[in-house]
């Protein structure tokens, strides 16, 4: 079981590292979006945005046991709801 553990966990690591540029490219237009959406809002200041690192990804499939729930690395990436994390930074 453990080298079938670790064996998911490298090819989940690997697919977002090589999936980096699709993923940087959602996260941009997702952020660009969100600026476009909310420019004429006096309350907003900005976005942040970030992709989820390798080694974050692994923390969480171990920490969650997510290799139990999914079947492959892509299934499991497609399933993490925060790989992409943005948030619209508003004033009062």
């Amino acid at each position: 079981m453990k080298l079938e553990l670790i064996k998911f966990v490298e090819e989940a690591m690997e697919f977002i590292s090589t999936d980096s540029y699709e993923l940087d490219s959602a996260k941009n237009d997702i952020e660009m979006l969100l600026q476009y959406l909310l420019k004429d809002e006096d309350y907003f200041l900005n976005v942040i945005s970030r992709v989820k690192s390798p080694g974050s990804v692994k923390e969480k499939i171990l920490k969650y046991d997510l290799y139990k729930k999914y079947t492959s690395p892509k299934e499991l990436i497609s399933g993490i709801s925060d790989l992409i994390g943005v948030r619209a930074c508003l004033g009062v």
